[in-house]
């Protein structure tokens, strides 16, 4: 028995209309799925180029701190020996000595920072070589001193070789740093590109499959309307490809708003940046619901509500015990079974949904990132990656910020006192001088000294110098106006900015401090030590100066006057004739003081009965 064509080997009727509509479906199904495969691998190499770009711009800002911290090594170690030349105190070589051993770390810090990049590698040779030159010549200065040559070790020092070997050896970081910072831009730059790159292609390739997926609901709708028998079959397609166009939709939106977030993440300079652009996104990220982020304090022992939205009213702080997404490091579920456990930062009450996620970063809890349904019984499902990729990017954030917060700080505080370093106070006074100059208004400047620091350190030990600059670096900040800037200048010298302050108010806030430093007190090990005594000197723009380094070596000029005057005392400098700068008599009067100073004190400590305390 011959087949009837077109019919099944079974024998049973074939159907030639779904036969063909499956050929027309077919090729735009799959090519719609493909865009689907395509938008889903995208995704997972755009979040870990989002990583990877995080990394290698924390990596960076640790080589430039690193960089800096080097050029004040060498600074500090070319003070100390400058000071032990002229004062022939040994106690001063213990910067130098301690600046040595520093730079050896920091080289070997560098180069293993450097490790994968050759050319930075040989920019850290050359810096190690400067650095050793540098190092020798420092050397042979304190040697010609050690044997009596002080003229001949002050010559060493101020020769122009000497300068040479510390301009080269700034020089080249200087170098690496520039390179380092056109790198990071050209990365910046190039990160800034790829994004937008990968919207567009992202909002394209959404595009295309949504046409695609359209194009076969058309084809299902045009084809299955000619057959009644085809009804079902085509509510069933219809309600499928709906539900795949909705969650495309859904996806596509959800993917944009997380790019978005991203963005303005990486690009804040701190913290309440960042709060504020996670306050931006999450409502449109959940709109269906309320949520928190909860940020650990400093303690660890509180969790801050940093960000709010949907909620009726602010939730109160909590204890890090109180979640126990936090207590278990992972994700932690409520879905109203009535069986869960409820965290002790939700409602009384509470029932409903509820997702805690820990955000984590760097192997560090940072806190928690927080959902729960706004309307009792709502629907709520398919949330959790959603909220994980947000907590992931948020956690990142915050922890790159907190990196580069440190690693700024470190840059410009001293470790000590916890005040301003010398670097930072030099660029300060050059930007004040310059906008005082605008204004036709003063900048006032005091250079303080403590009396007989060196016989503090002999008798009670340097745990107990460092005590009393720690209590003296505090007592300043402290003591300053909220635009003043309070910096360690070197040693036990420190040094106050005082913009908009005229000369009386200047010497005004200058005797306060000497009288209210009297009434400070050392204590340590529980017995009292005798209190702080200074030397202070004054001087303003522009009556002393119309350049920073010119005001500076006034009030210092001004602070070895007062020494030389008995101490504890506060001496205002003298007014200089306008010029654009200090000159050579200036400088030549300032060693003078300075080594005036030095040769009274020595015959001073010889001569103070006691603890040598007191002036």
């Amino acid at each position: 028995m011959s087949k009837t064509p077109g019919a099944p080997c079974n024998g049973k009727p074939g159907n030639p209309l779904k036969r063909d509509i499956s050929k027309k479906i077919t090729v735009p199904f799959g090519l719609a799925l493909s865009v689907l495969v395509i938008l889903g691998i995208a995704s997972y190499h755009r979040s870990s180029n989002y990583r990877e770009s995080y990394a290698q711009v924390a990596g960076t800002f640790r080589l430039l701190s690193e960089l800096d911290h080097a050029r004040d090594i060498a600074t500090a170690a070319d003070s100390g020996v400058r000071v032990y030349v002229l004062t022939g105190d040994s106690g001063n070589l213990r910067p130098y000595q301690t600046a040595r051993e520093e730079l050896k770390r920091s080289l070997a810090l560098l180069k293993e920072l450097a490790a994968s990049d050759p050319g930075l590698q040989r920019g850290i040779s050359s810096l190690e070589s400067n650095g050793a030159r540098l190092f020798d010549g420092m050397d042979a200065a304190v040697s010609e001193r050690q044997q009596g040559e002080t003229e001949k070790a002050a010559r060493m020092l101020l020769s122009g070789e000497a300068r040479s070997r510390v301009d080269e050896f700034r020089r080249t970081a200087n170098g690496m740093d520039a390179v380092q910072r056109r790198l990071l831009d050209q990365k910046s730059r190039a990160a800034a590109k790829t994004a937008q790159f990968e919207s567009i292609l992202f909002s394209a390739l959404a595009l295309i499959a949504m046409l695609l997926l359209g194009t076969v609901g058309t084809i299902a709708v045009a084809d299955f309307n000619r057959r009644k028998e085809s009804e079902d079959t085509l509510a069933r397609t219809n309600a499928t490809l709906n539900t795949w166009v909705t969650e495309l939709e859904r996806r596509t939106t959800e993917m944009t708003l997380i790019a978005e977030m991203g963005e303005w993440l990486q690009v804040c300079h701190n913290s309440d940046e960042a709060y504020l652009a996670v306050q931006r996104s999450c409502p449109r990220l959940f709109p269906t619901l309320a949520g928190a982020v909860y940020i650990l304090n400093v303690s660890a022992n509180m969790l801050d509500p940093v960000v709010i939205w949907g909620q009726g009213e602010e939730p109160d702080i909590a204890q890090p015990g109180d979640c126990w997404a936090l207590r278990n490091g992972r994700i932690h579920l409520v879905d109203n079974r009535g069986a869960d456990l409820l965290c002790g930062h939700l409602p009384a009450g509470f029932q409903g949904f509820s997702l805690c996620i820990p955000m984590l970063a760097h192997g560090e809890a940072l806190g928690v990132f927080h959902l729960r349904e706004k309307v009792p019984g709502e629907m709520v499902k398919d949330i959790d990656r959603l909220a994980k990729t947000a907590a992931e990017h948020i956690a990142l954030s915050v922890a790159n910020l907190r990196l580069q917060g440190t690693l700024r700080d470190q840059s410009i505080r001293d470790a000590l006192t916890g005040m301003f370093n010398r670097r930072y106070m030099e660029e300060t006074l050059e930007r004040e001088i310059r906008r005082a100059e605008r204004s036709h208004r003063n900048v006032g400047i005091i250079m303080l000294d403590v009396d007989h620091f060196k016989q503090f350190n002999d008798t009670y030990g340097h745990d107990a110098g460092d005590a009393l600059l720690s209590t003296l670096g505090a007592f300043l900040r402290n003591n300053v106006r909220a635009e003043d800037i309070a910096c360690r200048y070197g040693g036990e010298e420190f040094a106050l900015i005082l913009p908009d302050a005229t000369p009386e108010m200047t010497h005004k806030r200058a005797e306060q401090i000497l009288q209210d430093a009297r009434g400070l007190d050392i204590e340590r090990d529980g017995v009292p030590r005798s209190p702080i005594r200074l030397s202070l000197g004054v001087a303003t723009y522009p009556e002393n100066g119309l350049a920073g380094d010119a005001v500076m070596r006034a009030a210092d000029t001004a602070l070895y006057e007062a020494k030389n005057d008995g101490r504890n005392r506060v001496m205002f400098a003298q007014s200089q004739p306008p010029s654009a700068g200090g000159t050579a008599g200036d400088e030549q009067q300032a060693a003078d003081s300075r080594q005036s100073a030095a040769a009274n004190q020595s015959v001073d400590e010889m001569e103070i009965p006691g603890d040598g305390l007191h002036p």
